[in-house]
């Protein structure tokens, strides 16, 4: 068994549900994450687009493979902030952050303006994500929960039974 050492991520956020840019090629000033789209990392956009106080609704449901969504609906200068950042880069991920740590990253299609569809593909904790998303943005404004992990490399090591 070997074990692998990870990179430094450090997420911090000025609110408990941020919606920023994101991409799976490094890009100065952006943070790496152990976020993986198609198995490649994803850096995030060091500002937020939205954060908890832009989003007026939260509403859970479920896609046509039966699988959750959250539809996060925002307020006025969120949706002209959202529509630019979708218009300026097409089919890129928007990374949704949960208290510091991506939940999802969707991938829009088509421009995104007052509404943000949010799936969790296949994702073992997608219906845990989804509610742990629509309870924050219910809760209002509160006290900011800023998460910062950092994993240590470590030496490849070799676990053998007798």
């Amino acid at each position: 068994l070997a074990i692998l050492g990870g990179c430094e991520t450090v997420l911090e956020t000025s609110s408990p549900v941020e919606i920023r840019a994101a991409s799976t090629n490094e890009r100065p000033d952006w943070r790496p994450t152990r976020h993986h789209l198609a198995g490649l990392d994803t850096w995030v956009a060091p500002e937020a687009t939205a954060n908890r106080a832009d989003i007026l609704e939260a509403t859970r449901s479920v896609d046509d493979l039966g699988r959750p969504i959250v539809i996060l609906r925002f307020d006025q200068p969120a949706s002209i902030r959202m529509l630019d950042l979708s218009t300026s880069r097409p089919n890129r991920p928007i990374a949704v952050i949960l208290d510091g740590r991506i939940i999802a990253a969707p991938i829009p299609t088509v421009e995104v303006a007052d509404t943000l569809v949010v799936g969790f593909g296949d994702d073992p904790e997608a219906d845990s994500n989804a509610d742990r998303l629509v309870a924050a943005v219910r809760t209002g404004p509160g006290p900011v929960s800023v998460e910062t992990v950092v994993t240590q490399p470590v030496e490849d090591s070799v676990a053998s039974t007798p």
